[in-house]
């Protein structure tokens, strides 16, 4: 995902920044249900920039998030969270592909 993010940044002529970051360890969310993926990964990311205590030279202006995959939307989630708390204008995201949540086995209804 790095190298087409970056691609398409140099296309459209906008930044990249790889921002977020684990402040604490997670559980492999394969085969968790929804419920239970957004508690192991709640509170889970922090920026390394924090737009309220520090000065960002030049122009910071909206995100959009980009990631490989979206299941259950979880982490995604999260990261608005931490970037929002960070003072960060999160417009949206984009990933690469959308998981099916029925493969192998786990039944997500379950847990929505």
């Amino acid at each position: 995902m790095q190298e087409i993010t970056k691609s398409v940044a140099t296309i459209e002529q906008v930044n990249t920044l790889e921002i977020l970051q684990h402040q604490r360890a997670v559980k492999d969310q394969s085969r968790l249900n929804s419920h239970q993926r957004a508690s192991n990964i709640a509170g889970a990311f922090s920026t390394s920039i924090n737009l309220s205590k520090s000065a960002i030279p030049g122009n910071m202006g909206p995100l959009i998030i980009v990631d490989d995959l979206v299941t259950t939307g979880a982490t995604l989630a999260e990261a608005i969270r931490a970037l929002q708390t960070a003072g960060f204008n999160v417009l949206g995201a984009v990933t690469g592909a959308v998981a099916n949540p029925y493969d192998k086995g786990v039944d997500f209804r379950k847990g929505i």
